[in-house]
């Protein structure tokens, strides 16, 4: 079941699993530039990530949705840290499966987020980002 962690109410939420696991795990990371991130960031959706065009019903308009899904929740936090977007919780309904964390951004954010990473992503994200 996938729980909307960007609602208000759980906010805080998102905050302290951010600040906690960033905390926890302070690495090298933490003390790159920028667009040091952004190549680490880029690494890492290429193996995790996923972006597409889709409706949202029929007969609605399309937009960008970009995402990272994945069972660490301190990489969610930081793309959630870097870009903004929502904070996702899965919790499997089997016991045998991992706890699954989302990031996800959409609309013209979303451009922005694929603009800033596409350079430093593999060939064939590159081609379907220019296919967009």
């Amino acid at each position: 079941m996938e729980k909307d962690l960007a609602h208000p109410l759980k906010k805080a939420l998102i905050r302290k699993v951010s600040k906690l696991n960033l905390e926890k795990n302070l690495t090298e990371y933490d003390k790159l530039s920028r667009k040091q991130k952004i190549l680490v960031l880029a690494g890492v959706f290429d193996g995790e990530g996923s972006f597409g065009v889709w409706s949202r019903g029929k007969n609605r308009s399309k937009h960008l949705q970009v995402k990272v899904d994945t069972t660490d929740a301190d990489m969610v936090a930081r793309f959630h840290h870097m870009f903004g977007g929502m904070f996702f919780s899965h919790t499997p309904k089997n016991e045998n499966y991992k706890h699954l964390f989302r990031w996800k951004i959409t609309g013209d954010k979303a451009w922005q987020v694929l603009k800033e990473m596409v350079p430093y992503m593999c060939q064939r994200r590159r081609e379907k980002f220019k296919n967009l």
